[in-house]
């Protein structure tokens, strides 16, 4: 308790101090505008596909792990279930929940270096979108924006498996396939 009540007040005014050195447009950036806000710093390198930038932020995994996400979250196909991946990889689906979430948790870690600024860039410019849409979005939507978006470029990934595989990473997402909803949290 003690942390908090001498500490809360300085981040405040620290936060305060920062929003009042922003231009008035970059403010209401968030909210308001038709582009992504000018706050967001990372761009796509030319001549990449998120798809590339993906498989090198899972390198860092060993093959197995790698494999068993890319079966889940669609990145060669269609996204499989945990039963259906067991099958192909010869274990039980328990087994590939394991592997999955010690997967994840890894690359949770790694999600703001350099290797997942990618799919972080990707993140703030869903976020946006979402926020312009008054913080939900039908997935059919969604879906042509990805597929339509230059700036994006999918490459070969399946989109449900990219939000799926977004909304595992980052808290503020969350998925509902059975009401064909994505939305902020």
């Amino acid at each position: 308790r003690a942390w908090f009540s001498r500490s809360y007040p300085s981040r405040a005014a620290d936060g305060r101090r920062w929003l009042t050195q922003q231009p008035p447009d970059a403010r209401s950036a968030e909210v308001t505008a038709t582009d992504p806000s000018p706050l967001v710093k990372t761009r796509m390198p030319e001549g990449y596909t998120l798809a590339s930038l993906i498989d090198t932020w899972l390198g860092q995994l060993d093959d197995r792990p790698r494999q068993i996400l890319r079966l889940r979250f669609g990145f060669d196909g269609p996204p499989l279930t945990l039963q259906e991946i067991g099958q192909c990889q010869g274990v039980t689906r328990e087994r590939v929940r394991q592997i999955v979430k010690k997967a994840l948790t890894r690359l949770k870690r790694h999600y703001d270096s350099v290797a997942g600024r990618p799919l972080a860039h990707f993140a703030a410019l869903l976020r946006h979108e979402l926020i312009v849409h008054e913080h939900g979005w039908t997935l059919d939507a969604c879906v042509d924006w990805l597929r339509s978006n230059d700036e994006i470029r999918l490459g070969p990934i399946e989109p449900l498996g990219l939000l799926g595989l977004l909304c595992e990473l980052d808290e503020q997402f969350v998925l509902w396939p059975k009401h064909n909803v994505i939305a902020l949290t």
